[in-house]
């Protein structure tokens, strides 16, 4: 969250202090199963700042989605920003969102 403030930082630090959160991370198989998944619109926001979720990984993410499930690809738009950094981008990414309601 490089383009933040640092009170900015700390707000949003703050939000994820949630103690019925799991800090584990699941190894379970989350890949979709296209019989059952990818039949309504997608939509796929590429923050092309993030450093956790990289651009590269990003493109890797919707490569295999869209192969799964090539009769619906994802809309696909893109918001400069990092992983944590979208907090800041609220507007931007409810603009986009609300386009699909």
């Amino acid at each position: 969250m490089a383009e933040a403030t640092d009170h900015e930082l700390l707000t949003a630090l703050n939000y994820f202090q949630q103690p019925d959160e799991s800090a584990s991370v699941s190894f379970e198989d989350a890949r979709g199963n296209p019989a059952t998944w990818g039949t309504i619109p997608r939509t796929y926001v590429r923050l092309d700042q993030d450093h956790l979720r990289t651009p590269p990984l990003q493109t890797r993410m919707i490569t295999q989605a869209e192969q799964l499930t090539p009769h619906n690809p994802f809309h696909i738009h893109h918001i400069n920003a990092s992983h944590l950094g979208i907090t800041l981008k609220y507007p931007q990414l409810a603009d986009i969102l609300s386009t699909y309601t």
